[in-house]
C-alpha cells in the first residue's frame, strides 16, 4: 500500500509539474573596480575621482536593466512572451541594486 501511494503521489506530482509554466529567478553580479594609477606629484586626490567614475558607471549599468528596450530584448533572446506591453510595468520587471564603496 505504501508503494502504491508513493507511485500515485509521484504521478500526480509529475502531472502537476508539467502543467506549470516555467519560473525564472536569476542573479547577476557585476563588479566595477578602478584601475591602479601611476603615482605623480600633481595628483593629490588619492583615488577620489576614480571612485566617483566607478560609481557613475555602476549607475549606468544598473539603469540598463530597467530600460524597457533592454527588457524586451532579453525576453526576445530567451524566447519568452512579454508579460506586458506597458513601459511602466516593463521597467519594474528587473531590479538592479548598486552597492557603492
Amino acid at each position: 500500500m505504501i508503494l502504491a501511494l508513493a507511485l500515485i503521489s509521484a504521478g500526480i506530482t509529475c502531472v502537476f509539474a508539467s502543467l506549470q509554466k516555467p519560473i525564472f529567478d536569476v542573479s547577476l553580479s557585476l563588479s566595477v573596480a578602478p584601475q591602479e594609477r601611476e603615482q605623480t606629484q600633481d595628483y593629490q586626490y588619492d583615488g577620489y575621482y576614480a571612485l566617483q567614475a566607478a560609481d557613475i558607471f555602476s549607475d549606468t549599468v544598473a539603469s540598463f536593466f530597467q530600460s524597457p528596450e533592454n527588457v524586451v530584448e532579453i525576453y526576445k533572446k530567451a524566447e519568452l512572451p512579454l508579460p506586458s506591453e506597458d513601459f511602466k510595468i516593463l521597467k519594474k520587471i528587473f531590479t538592479a541594486k548598486k552597492i557603492a564603496p
